[in-house]
């Protein structure tokens, strides 16, 4: 139980590979308590300059069964990423 955050600067891997002395930056925070945590993630990929971040709540609703809820934002251009975008940190996988 408790608060806990990181941050990290990545170098990538394969075509996700930083481009420029600029890394890709990630940081988040959690807390956890009896009842379930709260975490959130925020990351900035330096190739393409977007951002993208996503919070997920879980809750302890009995002993035997948690539930959790995620959502997700991740900015494109729509003139040179009209239907998929580039923001490697946007990927639900």
């Amino acid at each position: 139980n408790g608060f806990s955050a990181v941050v990290s600067l990545e170098e990538g891997s394969g075509v996700n590979t930083i481009d420029s002395y600029v890394p890709h930056v990630v940081g988040g925070v959690k807390d956890t308590q009896g009842w379930g945590a709260v975490t959130g993630v925020l990351a900035y990929d330096s190739n393409y300059e977007a951002i993208s971040g996503k919070v997920r709540l879980d809750v302890n609703a009995t002993n035997e069964l948690s539930l959790f809820a995620m959502v997700g934002y991740g900015n494109k251009d729509e003139v040179t990423e009209p239907n998929t975008g580039h923001n490697f940190y946007k990927l639900w996988d």
